[in-house]
């Protein structure tokens, strides 16, 4: 967004091929709107371009050193007034649904870019769409939706300033593998797995059943997405 890529996707259909002005993330302020797994991951791939990152998070604790700032997760107003990006990266919850509103949205600046990679709904997408209609911030990016897919008839399709991926941004060519080396790390460190009244085993990881652990990883992430998928709608 920042690069203008959309625009010149645009050009490139049209076999345009002139120079337009593009924003820098060098120096720029970004603002993460929850400082867990992913969002302090994603403030350690962004120190190395010298940017100011401030943060908010619902325990403010352990600030990295490359976070500018770390504030309770109420404090998210001032946190939108100073950003030129911001990224929601909460879990969804009773407190995060709608919390990106109109009232929020007009705290921000109009040259500001928002980044939904937690779940569609802790944006409000009709006062998104009037927000990137009336110029009131610069432009979003949504890998996430209210609805996903979203509906045909959508306005979010027909935005210019409005970039959406279908919620990959956290997929990875080798995340199964990682998964898997992960489930069958924990499982052999812990033996027996309660369930219920009964003890289960789960057979100890081998080389030789790494292949039925990788299909059985597999099978749960896929499912696990396809229950989200089904309780979203």
């Amino acid at each position: 967004m920042l690069r203008n890529l959309p625009r010149f996707i645009e050009a490139q259909k049209a076999r345009e091929f002139i120079r337009r002005p593009t924003r820098d993330l060098h120096g720029a302020t970004v603002g993460i709107i929850g400082l867990g797994g992913v969002g302090r991951r994603l403030a350690e791939l962004l120190a190395p371009y010298r940017v100011r990152i401030l943060a908010t998070d619902a325990f403010p604790r352990d600030k990295p050193a490359h976070v500018d700032a770390l504030w309770p997760a109420d404090q998210y107003p001032q946190l939108l007034r100073q950003s030129d990006i911001v990224v929601l990266c909460v879990p969804l919850t009773e407190v995060t649904r709608g919390m990106i509103d109109a009232e929020a949205i007009a705290l921000m600046q109009d040259n500001a870019l928002l980044l939904n990679v937690a779940r569609g709904p802790v944006v409000v997408e009709k006062d998104l769409v009037a927000a990137l209609r009336a110029g009131t911030i610069a432009g979003a990016a949504l890998d996430v939706t209210e609805q996903e897919p979203p509906a045909a008839s959508s306005e979010l399709w027909e935005l210019s300033n409005l970039l959406i991926t279908p919620h990959v941004a956290g997929q990875s060519g080798t995340r199964i593998d990682k998964m898997t080396a992960f489930f069958c790390e924990k499982n052999n460190a812990c033996g027996n797995i309660q369930s219920g009244n009964k003890a289960c085993r789960v057979p100890e990881y081998t080389t030789s059943n790494y292949s039925s652990y990788h299909c059985l990883v597999s099978f749960i992430s896929v499912s696990s997405t396809r229950i989200y998928m089904h309780f979203l709608h």
